[in-house]
């Protein structure tokens, strides 16, 4: 090869996945009590197989072989969120906070979980204690300027709104709060 030629392949996604799972499955024969990497076969069955089932068996041993791992606890609070275990996932939200109170995704988590429950109070302060933690992050937010809202505050949205950094979920919720604000002023004029 000459000078300027690079010795590296480019691989496709799709090597790329194929090499992933295969890393994976040669950590696990070597050591099937690799927590990390049970973690992260979960996250090939997510994200990769769309296996939830198998995914959240993975997370599920990574916390079993690491309890005191938060990461893992989010893994596991996350599958179980999408399985519809809403219970258990706020649990599991807990417990990654309690492991690591200055976790921002634990927070957020937990606060994500609070609101699909209906506990917007809560959920409002939880996602606040992520901001505080991650400031430059949006998808606090996101659920933030939802919980206003519904709360009756779209005023109180707007600001956050303009700190969620994608076009559609902006547009989305300008959309509701704005929607919201002129239902306000009408009743107010009646």
């Amino acid at each position: 090869m000459g000078f300027g030629h690079s010795r590296h392949r480019s691989y496709s996604r799709e090597e790329g996945y194929r090499a992933a799972r295969e890393a994976v499955e040669k950590a696990l024969a070597l050591n099937p009590n690799l927590a990390e990497a049970h973690a992260q076969m979960g996250r090939i069955k997510q994200q990769i197989d769309f296996d939830w089932t198998a995914a959240d068996a993975s997370y599920r041993r990574a916390m079993e072989l690491e309890p005191g791992n938060p990461d893992f606890a989010v893994f596991a609070a996350d599958s179980s969120s999408i399985l519809g275990h809403l219970d258990e996932a706020l649990q599991l939200h807990r417990r990654a906070v309690d492991l690591d109170p200055l976790s921002a995704r634990s927070w957020e988590g937990l606060g994500e979980i609070e609101f699909r429950e209906g506990k917007l109070d809560q959920a409002e302060a939880d996602l606040k204690k992520a901001q505080e933690l991650r400031p430059d992050d949006d998808l606090s937010s996101l659920f933030l300027s939802e919980i206003y809202v519904m709360q009756g505050r779209p005023q109180d949205a707007l600001p956050e709104i303009q700190r969620v950094h994608y076009d559609f979920g902006r547009t989305f919720l300008y959309a509701i709060a704005y929607d919201a604000l002129a239902r306000k002023r009408r009743r107010m004029l009646h």
